[in-house]
């Protein structure tokens, strides 16, 4: 029988999520919790049990490497704790330096609770901008795997346009709101052919009642002139609230910031080749899903606190994460009493102790 408080128990979730090697990566998890910190040599180091770091190491580069770890087995056990029906869906890329190499990432996300998560992704061959096959393979495989049922709608921003990528959702009847460059020319049913900041420039925020025509497709059209000058258009195949919608993008931004400096340092991730790249973000947001979901069913029980400024006190995140980290402390513990012994011999003050600190630490 599975003791309710031991990593054994974890291990009978993530088999049951249908994830390979659920001991291995019920460890890691339980050091990914503890440390904050997704760095492999962080990991290693604090994984629970009697192997030294070394072996950890090789043992999830093992996983890793592994062709049953797969990007379709992290998105089915993070869907799988998504809520149900169909979903807001957000497209983002995220790059970083190791050395001289950027690594570039195109994260296809769910937004829910407030924020984003990642379910779909593909390591990008350099640093730059995705190309329109990159996002139509990713979003074939969401199809794929999910179906068009899971598929509410789509945003993005003006990097994600084009007239071959916009085709491909219209022809898929896959609702989007994307943002596109404010001087890209919309044909109106009248025969007017002007700019899109020219249909905004005179009234405040507002979505056009008929379809217009761009890159040889009749889409509906939103914008507002913003404050900077500058000028928000969004196009979908669905006759909506474009501008509300579009909002849900920024989810994926707070995302991006719990990944990196806010939450578990993804830039300090050294990996590099492709798979195993792949399939320790794909722990990462496993981690950060079950983080999210924590903090979500927190809030359900005891609201966080609104501040003055309008916002909460802590995110939903770093809510779950804390709750986890204080739970799972305690099972990251490694059978060391000798080296803790030696370690507080250095805390006595006595002369003997302190002259002779390695002597102490070799027993």
């Amino acid at each position: 029988m599975t003791r309710p408080y031991s990593i054994n128990a974890i291990v009978s979730r993530l088999h049951a999520l249908g994830l390979p090697f659920p001991k291995h990566l019920a460890r890691a998890l339980v050091a990914l919790l503890t440390g904050k910190k997704i760095s492999l040599q962080h990991v290693v180091d604090l994984m629970p049990g009697k192997q030294n770091p070394e072996a950890n190491r090789m043992q999830l580069r093992r996983c890793l490497d592994h062709q049953e770890l797969d990007l379709e087995v992290w998105a089915k056990a993070i869907a799988a704790l998504m809520p149900k029906g169909a979903w807001i869906l957000a497209l983002d890329r995220t790059e970083w330096k190791r050395g001289k190499t950027t690594i570039n990432l195109l994260v296809l996300s769910i937004v829910a609770y407030g924020c984003a998560v990642p379910l779909l992704w593909i390591v990008m061959p350099e640093a730059g901008a995705s190309d329109t096959d990159e996002r139509i393979k990713l979003m074939s495989q969401f199809l794929q795997i999910f179906g068009a049922g899971r598929w509410r709608f789509l945003t993005a921003d003006r990097e994600f346009i084009g007239d071959k990528w916009i085709g491909w959702l219209c022809e898929k009847a896959l609702d989007f709101r994307i943002r596109v460059k404010a001087n890209e020319y919309f044909l109106h049913q009248d025969g007017r052919d002007l700019k899109g900041k020219d249909w905004f420039c005179s009234q405040g925020c507002r979505c056009k009642p008929h379809r217009m025509q761009l890159w040889n497709q009749w889409v509906y059209v939103g914008g507002k002139h913003l404050y900077d000058g500058e000028y928000l258009v969004i196009i979908g195949n669905k006759k909506c609230d474009l501008l509300a919608d579009y909002r849900y993008r920024w989810k994926i931004e707070t995302l991006f910031q719990a990944l990196k400096g806010r939450g578990f340092d993804l830039e300090s991730c050294r990996l590099s080749q492709e798979k195993r790249l792949s399939g320790w973000f794909g722990f990462l947001a496993f981690g950060f899903c079950w983080c999210l979901s924590q903090g979500a069913a927190l809030d359900s029980e005891s609201p966080t606190k609104i501040k003055n400024h309008g916002y909460a006190a802590v995110s939903m995140f770093h809510r779950g994460l804390d709750w986890l980290s204080s739970l799972v402390a305690c099972l990251a513990g490694r059978p060391c009493l000798r080296h803790f012994e030696a370690a507080l011999a250095l805390l006595d003050p006595s002369p003997e102790q302190t002259k002779s600190p390695v002597r102490i630490l070799a027993l």
